[in-house]
């Protein structure tokens, strides 16, 4: 490598197809990296004959603990990474990668992801671009990297810094992620609950391993509801979730449910016959379409999760139930449905065609009942990533419209 330069423009959900389109002029190359909405990362490389001076350590175990710092804990930074030498992983996971650029290379590449992720901005981190010239170098360290603070950015919690060793030299940018959204212990939601408000609820909770479903399952299981908490893909989160309840009530059963399939195991399709309210959360990533114009693929995949998902599940309980059996339907909006923020058409449309069709469902089964409530701003891992917006406290917001809309009369807590 004479040059590289990376810029992430948008993430890649784990799982998405992607596009790779390359251009190439003699030794340089420029790639292209898209999904299917857009592009998602530009790469520029050129090639040549240098001389490698690195000298990776020989392999090496982990031994540093991922560091969680602050942006504002970064001015004047200067530290050292170690260059790894860990020829048999490379020549297993990358052999042509292996095979063409020299190994010192290699390790600085990897050192580069190790500032990132665990020393700078470290455990809550996003890599935003690298430069790296390997032709111009006057740093003599040969197995290290060494990488200072150049720039903070307040604003965007965003940091750029300098990298430098005897065979490169240039830039990183991050930027600082917010950390995962906590919501309320059971012990402080059991405080505003009165204690038998939910007591008469056979509830199936989907979607409760984080965010507002976790919440909605405390405040439920505070309030004497039965549960069954589903989770798609996070089993240790739902299993963390259980947890907190269990140790001031009785643990709810949890077990895995993918809204995008269409199969049942027997413990859904059992508790679905006489469940008495579905809380619906299914949710994907809420990306941000591209303004002023409306992206159908995006949009499909929203629908997916609040139509056809939300559609699919209340029709098997209704297959499962006896008839007559009075049903809840939980299927809570944002209020950027009245504000039509900017960027979020395809959820927009999405979350009413969803209400539309759950309220026509109500309509043609007399013992279906719809609660559609359009939440105010509140802090969740979807949320957490946008600047400059006020959130509402998460558990007086959920317990008001949990009580308003199912709550008994009695008071005592």
């Amino acid at each position: 490598l004479l040059s590289l330069k990376v810029k992430f423009t948008r993430p890649i959900i784990q799982g998405t197809l992607i596009h790779v389109a390359m251009v190439q002029e003699g030794r340089k190359y420029k790639l292209e990296v898209s999904d299917e909405q857009s592009r998602c990362q530009i790469i520029r490389v050129e090639f040549g004959v240098i001389y490698d001076r690195l000298q990776p350590r020989a392999d090496m175990v982990r031994t540093e603990v991922c560091v969680d710092r602050k942006l504002i804990h970064c001015d004047a930074l200067e530290e050292r990474v170690p260059l790894r030498n860990s020829q048999s992983i490379f020549q297993s996971l990358a052999p042509n990668l292996s095979k063409f650029i020299p190994h010192g290379q290699i390790a600085t590449l990897l050192a580069c992801t190790d500032i990132v992720g665990m020393r700078c901005p470290g455990l809550h981190s996003v890599f935003a671009q690298l430069e790296l010239d390997y032709t111009v170098s006057g740093n003599q360290l040969v197995d290290q990297l060494e990488y200072s603070t150049s720039h903070t950015d307040p604003r965007l919690d965003r940091i750029t810094m300098t990298v430098a060793n005897a065979g490169v030299s240039g830039t990183i940018e991050a930027f600082f992620r917010p950390p995962p959204a906590a919501q309320d212990d059971i012990t402080d939601v059991m405080m505003s609950v009165p204690k038998s408000a939910f007591s008469s609820q056979r509830a199936l909770v989907v979607g409760a391993s984080r965010g507002l479903g976790e919440l909605i399952a405390k405040v439920l299981a505070a309030g004497g509801a039965e549960l069954l908490l589903t989770y798609a893909l996070g089993k240790h989160d739902a299993e963390r979730v259980a947890d907190n309840i269990a140790s001031k009530f009785s643990r709810p059963e949890i077990c895995h449910y993918d809204v995008l399939g269409d199969s049942f195991d027997n413990t859904m399709r059992t508790y679905l016959a006489s469940a008495t309210h579905i809380y619906y959360l299914a949710s994907p990533v809420i990306a941000k379409g591209t303004p002023d114009r409306f992206d159908d693929k995006l949009f499909q995949v929203f629908k997916n999760f609040y139509l056809d998902g939300m559609t699919n599940l209340v029709s098997a309980a209704i297959a499962q139930r006896p008839n007559g059996l009075p049903l809840s339907l939980f299927l809570p909006s944002s209020v950027f449905l009245e504000e039509n923020v900017r960027g979020f058409a395809e959820y927009i449309a999405a979350k009413k065609e969803a209400e539309s069709y759950a309220k026509n469902l109500a309509d043609s089964h007399g013992f279906l009942s719809i609660t559609a409530p359009r939440l105010p701003r509140m802090l969740t891992d979807q949320t957490s990533s946008m600047r400059g917006i006020e959130e509402n406290d998460n558990q007086s917001v959920i317990v008001s419209i949990l009580l308003d809309s199912y709550g008994k009369a009695d008071n005592s807590t």
